[in-house]
């Protein structure tokens, strides 16, 4: 029964890194309906925004920003599922 524990662990976490690592270099196109903005009014606060969501995500502490959050997301979700089953008194395996 220990071994068949250890196998799934090191399965689980084994397809966990093939599916994170096979997603780093996937970048997807930009849809055609999202690839112009329609503006009615206030042109100048839109394109500074946009501008500034550039120069937000140009810079390269953002990716470390974005996986940061990322791992944090998965850190409470794993406490929480934990947590939920701690308190329902069932075990899952």
């Amino acid at each position: 029964m220990k071994i068949f524990r250890i196998y799934h662990i090191v399965s689980t976490v084994s397809l966990s890194a093939i599916l994170f690592l096979s997603a780093l270099p996937a970048h997807a196109a930009v849809p055609a309906g999202l690839q112009e903005y329609t503006v009615w009014n206030q042109f100048d606060a839109t394109v500074n925004t946009f501008q500034k969501l550039g120069l937000i995500m140009s810079d390269t502490r953002y990716q470390t920003l974005f996986f940061g959050v990322i791992v944090l997301g998965m850190v409470i979700g794993g406490i929480v599922t934990i947590g939920s089953g701690i308190f329902s008194g069932k075990a899952s395996s």
